[in-house]
């Protein structure tokens, strides 16, 4: 996918909390079908930018613009539509519900949005298992599931109505390395195939499997570098 339109941009955004700055003024664009890595130290405002890519806070100043899309002016059910039909979320801690099963967690976001037909949803919930290799899983709790395969079935929730933005928050921070590993290659394998992905973290090979990489320092940005992946 050309990478020179974008998906998302932030013009001039300020956040604060209790009268403490947390961004301060941030310009930045997201092309479509761009891998974003966002880095910096805690505290630094990376979780605070990312939320507001994803419409779950909302600036103190600026604006934020998703197409023709004023995020910034959206009341709070417009945003929550905007969201539901654009932004996948992956969480570090997966945040499955665990008295549903594994195949109830991705009908959630369906049945929530509406946006896929009802009669297509539970082939389309098996085919997003599939493809992250958690497909015997679908009738089983997830918390009987290892760190790794509850991340996989995240991913497949964040995907399941198809949105053309995945954000995640340090999606590999509580996985060991084989595993974390094996979620990078799902995320690089998303972008591939034309997903805008933003991601915030630590990982050193994450961030270099990414097209490009935002660096966040006390709510400014310090350094935007784009590069190749080969």
């Amino acid at each position: 996918m050309e990478k020179n339109l974008n998906f998302i941009s932030l013009r001039h955004v300020k956040k604060t909390y209790s009268e403490e700055p947390v961004l301060k003024d941030i310009t930045v664009n997201f092309p479509t079908g761009e891998f974003t890595a966002i880095v910096g130290k805690s505290g630094s405002g990376k979780s605070t930018l990312l939320n507001m890519v994803s419409g779950i806070d909302r600036p103190t100043s600026g604006e934020i613009l998703c197409g023709e899309n004023q995020l910034h002016e959206m009341n709070e059910a417009k945003l929550t539509a905007w969201r539901g039909k654009n932004v996948g979320i992956v969480f570090q801690f997966f945040q499955l519900i665990p008295t549903l099963t594994v195949l109830e967690n991705i009908l959630l976001p369906m049945d929530f949005c509406a946006i896929v037909p009802n009669s297509k949803r539970t082939q389309t919930a098996k085919k997003l298992l599939e493809k992250m290799g958690v497909s015997r899983y679908a009738d089983t709790l997830p918390t009987l599931l290892s760190g790794g395969e509850q991340q996989r079935v995240a991913i497949a929730r964040s995907l399941a109505n198809n949105p053309p933005l995945i954000i995640a928050d340090e999606p590999t921070g509580n996985l060991d390395s084989q595993n974390a590993e094996e979620i990078i290659r799902l995320f690089r394998e998303m972008a591939d195939e034309g997903k805008t992905i933003i991601i915030v973290t630590h990982s050193r090979e994450l961030s270099e499997c990414a097209d490009r990489i935002v660096s966040i320092h006390d709510g400014n940005i310090e350094g935007d570098t784009s590069k190749a992946v080969g």
